[in-house]
């Protein structure tokens, strides 16, 4: 039986730009200007994409910013190259499965994926693919 979606709504930024799409207050997906953002520190701004790529090369401490206010559930995907590596600090408000981080790849690439129901007080972590042979492509080079 196919899913009929309902109350599809779109926010704009204040540039036209879209912002996010929502069914029923809950949020499918950002989608800024570029649907791929280089995390160079540990500051993830939600606001500015869903779908970060970070080359670790250090110790890094990541944090959620700019988490939308009029939305339910936000989720955002960070891809990791070499992570495993470094030593990864994670806010407290992350609640992994297995009540730690997961180990990750010295040498690699793995995808970690975050989602909240409370606008960024609490942030479900979860581990989506380890170990994957995927090369690091810059985001700015596209």
């Amino acid at each position: 039986m196919p899913v009929v979606l309902k109350n599809i709504e779109t926010i704009l930024k204040s540039d036209g730009s879209d912002y996010y799409s929502k069914i029923d207050n809950s949020v499918l997906f950002n989608s800024s200007t570029r649907s791929q953002a280089k995390l160079t520190t540990g500051a993830i701004d939600v606001s500015a994409s869903n779908y970060w790529i970070c080359n670790c090369n250090g110790a890094t401490t990541f944090s959620f910013t700019n988490v939308p206010s009029d939305a339910d559930v936000v989720s955002l995907v960070i891809q990791l190259h070499n992570a495993g590596s470094y030593a990864l600090t994670f806010p407290s408000s992350v609640k992994w499965g297995g009540g730690a981080a997961p180990a990750f790849t010295p040498s690699g690439s793995d995808l970690i994926g975050f989602i909240t129901t409370d606008r960024g007080a609490n942030w479900r972590g979860m581990g989506l693919n380890f170990n994957a042979d995927v090369p690091f492509t810059d985001p700015t080079d596209a």
